[in-house]
């Protein structure tokens, strides 16, 4: 979350970008692409920095909760701890939305809902069973998909908005990563051998975010536990925070930490950068692999 002088920053940044704002997407008018997916209000651009500087931006202007900015191109969006991230034209679902927590306390666990519930959109258009690697990232196979960014600012210690951004892999070759990244990012077609319907996607994706927009609940569930501790790629896994060796993790709190046992005791990591680390016990585990994605990733949105 940042403060709301970063918010500010950021939004002025957003306003300095050339963006290229579009009338249509895929042939349709976003108006009616707007009506279809339910939306407040709906912006798309064929080119743009940041779809999360614009929404903020947007968010600042009093936009109402469930305000979406979809992007065909990115080309300056950002990952956990300012890292960069762009995307060519058409390669990616570049979504943010606008949310509006009511209670205190309620955003510490927003994180994960929205992952749960985008694991749920890729699952339904894709039909694969996605993986969820603490808090919000995406994981078929051992490979990353796809994350989410979420971005806040408050005013008197409560939340004025929360920003949330997804980068959510579609289209790109293994050939098409950088080195650093090659087996360890994957695209859902080459995953899939399929092609997926970019609108069907983005329209699950609005759809599973505006049911959990509304959900104020501090905690999470009983059954939103088991539904991370079904997808739960660390799970009995030897793990770095910060790329310090912290233990092996043992599922997630009712608060949203990650929590780590290390010499019987147990840690609560609540932020950094959490990696899984190679372990003999776990060779046949499709998930496990070293996960570098966080250098320059959006998905970490």
């Amino acid at each position: 979350m940042e403060t709301e002088r970063a918010a500010e920053r950021a939004a002025e940044q957003a306003a300095e970008q050339a963006a290229e704002q579009a009338a249509e997407w895929r042939g349709v008018a976003v108006e009616r692409w707007r009506d279809r997916w339910g939306t407040p209000r709906l912006e798309v651009y064929h080119r743009i920095g940041s779809t999360n500087d614009a929404a903020r931006a947007l968010a600042q202007e009093g936009a109402p909760q469930g305000t979406v900015v979809l992007a065909r191109e990115q080309y300056a969006g950002r990952g956990r701890r300012g890292r960069t991230w762009s995307a060519p034209a058409d390669s990616s679902l570049i979504l943010s939305m606008v949310l509006r927590p009511r209670a205190l306390g309620a955003e510490s666990v927003l994180s994960i809902r929205l992952g749960l519930a985008a694991a749920r959109a890729v699952e339904s258009v894709a039909a694969v069973e996605m993986g969820l690697k603490w808090p919000n990232d995406l994981v078929l196979d051992g490979r990353k998909v796809g994350g989410i960014l979420c971005e806040g600012a408050l005013e008197g210690g409560r939340p004025l908005h929360v920003i949330a951004g997804a980068g959510i892999n579609l289209t790109q070759d293994d050939d098409d990563w950088p080195a650093d990244l090659a087996g360890l990012a994957v695209s859902l077609e080459a995953a899939t051998g399929r092609a997926i319907d970019p609108a069907a996607l983005t329209g699950r994706l609005v759809a599973e975010w505006l049911a959990v927009a509304g959900d104020d609940a501090r905690t999470l569930a009983a059954a939103e536990l088991r539904e991370f501790r079904r997808r739960d790629v660390l799970q009995g896994r030897a793990v770095t925070v910060d790329g310090a060796p912290a233990g092996v993790a043992r599922g997630v709190a009712a608060d949203g930490a990650l929590l780590v046992e290390r010499d019987g005791a147990t840690r609560r990591i609540v932020a950094g950068t959490v990696r899984a680390t190679e372990d003999p016990h776990h060779q046949d585990d499709p998930h496990h692999r070293d996960d570098p994605h966080d250098r320059d990733d959006p998905h970490d949105r």
